[in-house]
């Protein structure tokens, strides 16, 4: 068994196991989960396929087992639902931890300083293929939520604080990830700016993936159950 297929098992089976648990019951969200991972790992496959093409990053062999589904490794296929499912789970336990938004009242705020960051971040390094792509499709979709989705959505200020608490666990997964390393950047298309071995756009392509998958992961729950508040209000 390859290095990257023990990283994805130690990552994804307690949680898999967890969601069984009474009290958390993820398991019964599952129906709303792996449609919205489903849908997110369509657009980050293609998204990292050419990232591959470009010569952005690529796979040390020595470390995988050397399946290829659409030029990305299978480990690699497998992580991105790891990864999105890891988040999920995080997101829907915190919410049965906190009972309520607390920064609920400051995410618009939020949202427009993050949105500033990353649109400086793109006007100066958009050349950079990691980061210009990575800061656009985060910007973008938190423009999504200060613009169109503003009144609708309740749950921005509960995903910025299960983004931090994710920022633990998910730095030392790709510190692994980079220091062995099982990816390999190329550093002609990032800015340099590291946290270990980690670069910073891996951050961002997180903030990425992570807040579209709980888009449209609330997206289903609003549409399909009757008076849906995340709090319960």
């Amino acid at each position: 068994m390859s290095t990257y297929w023990v990283i994805n098992l130690v990552l994804l089976l307690p949680l898999l196991a967890l969601s069984f648990q009474k009290k958390i019951n993820f398991v019964s969200k599952w129906k709303f989960a792996v449609p919205a991972i489903a849908i997110v790992y369509l657009f980050i496959i293609v998204w990292e396929h050419f990232f591959i093409e470009w010569g952005v990053w690529s796979f040390n062999t020595d470390y995988i087992s050397g399946g290829f589904f659409f030029g990305i490794p299978l480990e690699e296929h497998v992580f991105i639902w790891a990864l999105s499912f890891a988040s999920l789970f995080v997101y829907e336990s915190m919410a049965l931890v906190f009972q309520r938004d607390y920064l609920g009242r400051y995410s618009i705020a939020i949202s427009i300083v993050i949105c500033l960051l990353l649109s400086w971040l793109y006007y100066e390094y958009y050349t950079k293929l990691y980061m210009g792509i990575a800061s656009g499709c985060a910007t973008f979709l938190l423009v999504q939520h200060i613009f169109v989705f503003r009144s609708h959505w309740r749950y921005m200020g509960h995903f910025f604080v299960a983004y931090l608490l994710m920022l633990l666990p998910i730095t030392i997964i790709y510190w692994i990830l980079t220091s062995l390393p099982v990816i390999i950047y190329n550093t002609t298309e990032e800015i340099g700016w590291h946290i270990g071995s980690v670069p910073i756009e891996n951050f961002l392509y997180y903030l990425f993936q992570f807040l579209f998958v709980i888009t449209i992961y609330e997206l289903l729950k609003k549409k399909f159950i009757k008076g849906y508040s995340l709090f319960g209000e």
